[in-house]
């Protein structure tokens, strides 16, 4: 199938918010993914390779695909005990890793650090393999149509650059409403697309989103902050949630330095009890041969992702639900730029505090502008986004902690599970619920920065998890039967997500989203026909990953680091 790509010229009304864009161009999708995610990578590579035939199509708001992989800057994976273990991770994912070769950053926070760079060649490559995935970099989701129980049409904004001018040379927060905008700028020129089914077919959409544009344009119903008083409610704390962070990497140079770095600060810093080299050594990325493993060593560059330094404590990035309705009508991402503000301010006087701590070392110590991040400003091209809006299921399914803590079987003591152990050894007694519908697993503790001076329910004191499933259900919505979410926008409550949103599990519910959606559109399926049928997206999925953790899978076991 080609690119139906047109001329429309015409005012399209959106009928869900009473907003008027003007449409320039429009394409034809079997399967429209709102991107921006690692979970909208997985996403999209899996449906564009389930059938040749379906267009794909797939919006990005960076000039680089992977979200936390990349263009968030969290270039170190958060693997759990278990899934260091390729036994345990999609073959997809598996490749992706392995193309970085060794731990190019010898860090400790993780087995695999790296530059962004490194894994965008693989990304592009496999990418450029897919000519039925069509992916609209430098573009945000404007606003939806709806039709009863389907959103049938996304309508996005994409941008160029005018001759002259680099997007990434000035802060996301001066640039990011003018993204929202439908009109030229003095530094973008714009073109409204409108992805849509041909024939007035319906899509399958997928919101896999950082921000949830979709289930906020489409009126969901979704839920933000934590839940409140117990995991079991449908009310939530909305401005209480996860603290978002503005990475950026720091070199070691030979020779001394002229910062120019702004000299901006917000809030009060802390190394902690950690030595100066552990920090540098924490999410190093790239290291220099004869290390000393905590030192810095000349030629390193060292990713920087504090608790205590560049995470922003003091105020929730998204904007209320009341606030968020409001801007309905004119969507700009439902985010607070003015909170946005302060974390770079927070993150460039992280660098500042940071560096003057080194000691003898300090002159030759800079950010490193325009290669790691990809910006001439040193910072993230999009922050590190650890919670966002959030699906309710099908049938109001919401996965929840509890169904990540509670082994099948009763134990008195659940010991904890080595790295290295063989599938066919795991029993009842060392995961979580065995959905009948799982299409994911995942392994990683509930990893909670919460938002500081907030009135936090008392159930947010355990945060140890058991190898957990997520089911079908979480990557589904009660409202629209033609929409699946993926990653942090699942169908789950605030403390599933804490552990469901690193890199593999992201990257994992996108592929079965993915999967999903090409056998929905090529069958003519609602999502409850979907899982009414679960076992033919069981069966595809089971060709390229692992769906339960009790189930053995043919192939060579290899351990990572």
């Amino acid at each position: 199938m080609k690119f139906l790509n047109f001329q429309i010229g015409l005012l399209v009304t959106v009928l869900c918010m009473n907003y008027l864009v003007l449409g320039d161009m429009a394409y034809t999708c079997d399967v429209i993914i709102a991107g921006g995610s690692t979970a909208a990578l997985g996403a999209a590579l899996s449906a564009a390779r389930a059938d040749a035939n379906l267009v794909v199509c797939l919006t990005e708001p960076s000039d680089w695909l992977g979200g936390q992989l990349t263009s968030s800057a969290v270039s170190a994976i958060d693997f759990g005990t278990l899934n260091r273990n390729w036994w345990f991770q999609s073959t997809t994912f598996q490749a992706m890793i392995n193309s970085l070769g060794s731990n190019h950053g010898a860090c400790w926070v993780s087995t695999v650090c790296y530059l962004p760079k490194d894994i965008l060649v693989w990304i592009n490559d496999n990418v450029a393999r897919l000519p039925n995935l069509k992916v609209f970099y430098n573009t945000v989701v404007k606003s939806v149509t709806t039709d009863n129980d389907t959103v049938s049409s996304v309508y996005a904004i994409q941008r160029s650059s005018k001759d002259g001018i680099d997007q990434w040379g000035r802060l996301l927060s001066d640039t990011i409403r003018d993204w929202y905008s439908p009109a030229d700028s003095a530094m973008f020129t714009k073109s409204v697309i409108t992805l849509q089914r041909s024939n007035g077919g319906t899509p399958v959409i997928i919101d896999a989103s950082e921000f949830g544009d979709v289930l906020a344009l489409g009126k969901t119903g979704y839920r933000q902050g934590v839940e409140y008083p117990t995991e079991n409610s449908s009310a939530t704390n909305e401005r209480c949630g996860q603290r978002f962070t503005i990475p950026f990497y720091m070199n070691y140079n030979h020779v001394r330095l002229n910062d120019t770095t702004p000299l901006q600060s917000h809030g009060v810093y802390s190394m902690g009890t950690s030595p100066w080299g552990n920090i540098w050594s924490y999410r190093r990325s790239k290291s220099m041969p004869g290390l000393v493993f905590h030192q810095a060593h000349i030629g390193e560059i060292a990713n920087q992702n504090w608790g205590t330094g560049n995470d922003f404590l003091d105020s929730y990035i998204l904007l209320s639900e009341s606030e968020t309705t409001g801007q309905l009508s004119n969507w700009m991402g439902g985010i607070d730029v003015s909170v946005l503000l302060l974390g770079e301010a927070r993150a460039y006087g992280w660098y500042h505090f940071y560096k003057n701590q080194s000691g003898s070392i300090k002159e030759y110590l800079g950010l490193d502008t325009l290669h790691s991040a990809g910006t001439q400003t040193g910072l993230a091209k999009l922050p590190y986004i650890r919670d966002t809006r959030r699906s309710v299921g099908l049938d109001g399914f919401v996965l929840k902690k509890s169904d990540m803590d509670t082994p099948v079987c009763s134990s008195p003591n659940i010991s904890q599970v080595s790295p290295n152990v063989n599938p066919h050894a795991l029993n009842c007694k060392q995961y979580a619920t065995r959905f009948p519908d799982s299409v994911a697993i995942g392994n990683y503790l509930a990893d909670i920065h919460g938002v500081a001076n907030c009135a936090w329910p008392s159930y947010i004191n355990n945060y140890k998890t058991l190898p957990f499933h997520v089911p079908f259900r979480a990557l589904t919505n009660q409202r629209y039967s033609n929409l699946l979410v993926a990653g942090k926008t699942m169908s789950q409550t605030f403390m599933a997500n804490a552990a469901t949103r690193t890199h593999p599990t992201e990257f994992a519910t996108g592929e079965a989203a993915g999967m999903a959606a090409s056998l929905m559109v090529n069958n003519g399926y609602s999502s409850r026909d979907m899982l009414a049928n679960i076992d033919s997206l069981q069966k595809e999925l089971r060709k390229f990953m692992p769906l339960y953790w009790d189930e053995p899978r043919v192939g060579q076991l290899t351990v990572i680091g």
